[in-house]
Formats: C-alpha cells, structure tokens, sequence
C-alpha cells in the first residue's frame, strides 16, 4: 500500500523519502528556534510610527477578545484583511521578528481550542467595561494572551463561533512593550 503525505495549507511540507527497508516516509524538519514571525494590521501612519519608535501600551478599546493591548497574529493574510477592512485605503501591515527566548520570559494565557474558558475570557472582555485579566497571585495582567478569533459571540454558547485558520497574540503589558519595541521591524505592502 503507497503512503502519500499529508495535506499541509500553509504549513511547509515535510519532505518525503524511501528508507532502507523500501517504506516511505517523512523527513522531519530540523527544530531551528528561529525568530517568531508575527503581523500587526494597521494604518499607515501608526505603522510607520511603530517600525520607527517601538510599541507603546495603547490602552485601546478594551471590548476586544483579550481586553486593552497590542493585537498580532502569525498570518500575514488576517493582518493585511483586517488593516484593508478598518483602514482601506491608508492599510498596511508590520513585520515583526520576535526572539523567541525574549517571548520565553513573558507570562502567558494560551487558548488552542475555544474552550469554555476561552468563552469566558471573551464574554468578560466584551462586557466588563474596562476590567482586566488579572492572574489570581500577580498584581498584574498576563504579558501575553494567545488564541482564536472569535467571529461572533454571545451568551448563547450555540451562536458562537471562531474564524478558522485565524489567531491572535495580544501583549498587554509593558515588560511586554518593551521586549517588542527591541525586536526587529518592517513595513510591508498590503
């Protein structure tokens, strides 16, 4: 029986070879702990400011996902849309090379799957009127906040629903502003 390899999207296919005993199979990828790629869909103009300057703290709305902080994501397609939907014409998009043992030293809340908990932390970000997330033993947010978007929401746990193939990385807090403000920067076309 032939083996074929696995349908990969946008993740870098393995390469396929025959071993000694005549059965195929993948060739892993060596682990290199290159830097994090990640994109911030914004405006021109505060695309500009942020590959010049750094990024600051800007407490924006805290209705979003994970409340107030710097939103990223891993795919450049969801930047470039979400810049073009909330900023047409003047849209563009950050590059940002993270180090990922600088990103190591940052707390952080990760959400793989929306969870029940996931839920929880979306439904008291878009309702709380400016509350935080504050860990239990730490007077302060999580640096980092990792997870689905979420398309639609409500109390109704059947009419929610996340955008497949969607993330999001929030930093919240200034060791986390400042590790980003030291990372490497550029500004690419949308």
């Amino acid at each position: 029986m032939r083996r074929h390899p696995p349908q990969t999207g946008a993740i870098a296919p393995w390469t396929w070879k025959m071993s000694r005993k005549g059965t195929i199979g993948p060739s892993i990828p060596q682990w290199t702990n290159a830097p994090a790629i990640l994109y911030h869909g914004t405006c021109k103009t505060s695309a500009q400011d942020i590959t010049a300057n750094g990024v600051r703290l800007l407490r924006g709305s805290c209705y979003l996902d994970f409340g107030p902080g710097f939103y990223t994501t891993e795919n450049y397609d969801q930047a470039a849309a979400f810049s073009r939907l909330h900023h047409h014409k003047q849209a563009a998009v950050v590059k940002i090379e993270v180090d990922r043992e600088k990103l190591a030293d940052l707390s952080f809340l990760a959400f793989g799957n929306a969870t029940a908990s996931f839920w929880n932390l979306i439904c008291h970000h878009r309702l709380a009127k400016g509350q935080d997330h504050r860990r239990a033993k730490a007077p302060h947010m999580y640096d980092v906040v990792v997870g689905p978007v979420a398309s639609s929401w409500n109390y109704d746990p059947r009419k929610r629903a996340i955008i497949d193939g969607y993330d999001q990385i929030s930093f919240h807090t200034e060791k986390a502003m400042g590790m980003l403000s030291g990372c490497s920067k550029s500004l690419l076309p949308v």
